[in-house]
């Protein structure tokens, strides 16, 4: 079954049991291939730091249709053991120097951790990733992948459907700063060690928040002819995984986790998928900067879409199509996400365009989920229950924890 390792801070043996039950009840509903699921490790090998490389060594290749496990690391208290000064392109070796920066043991000792829930690998990847090419800067995203998928080339769309996520540690950070939403509010830096329970954050003595987890960044490699919207990185000619684009990035959209599908436009061939930033819980707007940072193993699957024509990422989930808008003006993401709605509106709906933005003005909520990354996310989600003639056949079924009503406190949490 492609079993995972023992997991400071978590029962590995129960770990296993879990995702056995929740691949075969998959396998039983038919969401999934009936195959061993594809495990990919953060290792020094299969992490990149902070960028996106187009065309670099797949750190997995798997068929369309595969279900993969991924590990991925916060870099939230993961520092750099080196500082970078970035060279030209993806692959060119930057100039890096020691950054004097604790290893993960001893800074998350600092932050009250003990040494045995701190994950190996992420020592690992302090001391031994390449930073000269697997990072530009040295900081950022620790970005596990790329997975290339078979069959996938530019033109083409994939699916990549949410099976699973799981806390590999039972703890993790929010920090906050002059930056964010809201600049200036605060004077410093600060940060917030969160422990987790079950379904729940452990906020605070007498407030729990519901786990709603969820990858911060899930992208495939940009095209050739991206280029990223800050200009320092658009002269040294690579993308950045801070602002979000048309290869999807850090969108920071709660949404997208257990259950949806994001599909994303292919522009390399084998799409070259990765992913990084996990989250345990994070409000839309994600105003300071960050969500409850915390090391996932999610579990995948990815489908190729034979030319699909798509342009921009979209998403679905058991209750809504999510269309989406990018832009460093919130305005023009806004617009953004209504024109990519109305336009599926037309298509996928037959509506007609006055229709359309009729339906909209009366149905489509104009939400932000992120305005603190460069680029600014607005979503429009579109409620399947509207459309009494639709399929009901979508893949997985509404979660019943963890779901967004209790997250926004208009449901009560499970008794415990």
């Amino acid at each position: 079954m492609g079993l995972v390792e023992n997991r400071p801070g978590l029962q590995w043996d129960r770990y296993n049991r879990e995702m056995f039950l929740v691949l075969i009840v998959a396998l039983a509903a038919g969401v999934l291939e009936a195959q061993t699921p594809y495990h990919l490790k953060s290792t020094p090998e299969t992490i990149y730091r902070g960028f996106f490389p187009r065309n670099a060594k797949p750190a997995i290749t798997v068929p369309s249709g595969a279900v993969v496990e991924i590990d991925t690391l916060s870099h939230q208290g993961l520092n750099s053991f080196q500082n970078c000064a970035p060279a030209q392109g993806d692959f060119s070796a930057g100039r890096c120097q020691p950054s004097g920066e604790l290893d993960p043991v001893k800074f998350q000792a600092q932050q009250g951790v003990a040494a045995s829930e701190v994950l190996p690998d992420a020592t690992d990847v302090f001391y031994k990733l390449d930073y000269a090419t697997h990072t530009k800067t040295g900081s950022g995203h620790l970005l596990t992948g790329p997975i290339y998928v078979e069959g996938a080339e530019p033109g083409d769309t994939l699916e990549v459907r949410v099976v699973k996520i799981q806390a590999r540690v039972p703890w993790g950070y929010n920090t906050q700063s002059p930056a964010g939403a809201l600049p200036g509010y605060l004077a410093e830096d600060t940060r917030k060690l969160i422990r987790i329970r079950g379904d729940v954050a452990l906020f605070a003595p007498g407030i729990e928040i519901p786990l709603k987890p969820f990858q911060g960044v899930m992208a495939v490699a940009p095209a050739d002819e991206y280029v990223s919207p800050i200009p320092e990185e658009a002269q040294l000619g690579y993308v950045g995984s801070r602002p979000p684009g048309p290869m999807g990035g850090n969108l920071d959209l709660n949404d997208l986790g257990e259950g949806a599908s994001i599909f994303f436009p292919v522009f390399q061939r084998g799409a070259q998928f990765f992913t990084g930033d996990p989250h345990q819980v994070q409000a839309n707007g994600e105003v300071s900067g960050t969500a409850l940072e915390q090391s996932n193993t999610v579990t995948m699957q990815f489908i190729v879409h034979k030319k699909d024509g798509l342009k921009f990422p979209r998403a679905e989930t058991p209750t809504h199509y999510i269309l989406i808008g990018i832009s460093t003006d919130h305005n023009k993401a806004a617009a953004g996400a209504l024109r990519n709605a109305l336009e599926f509106l037309q298509t996928e709906k037959g509506l007609t365009p006055a229709d359309a933005m009729a339906f909209a003005s009366l149905a489509v909520d104009i939400n932000i989920a992120e305005s603190v990354d460069f680029t600014n996310v607005v979503m429009a989600r579109i409620p399947k229950a509207f459309f009494k003639n639709a399929k009901a056949d979508y893949w997985h079924e509404p979660l019943k924890i963890r779901n967004e009503a209790q997250r926004q406190g208009l449901e009560p949490l499970p008794k415990k």
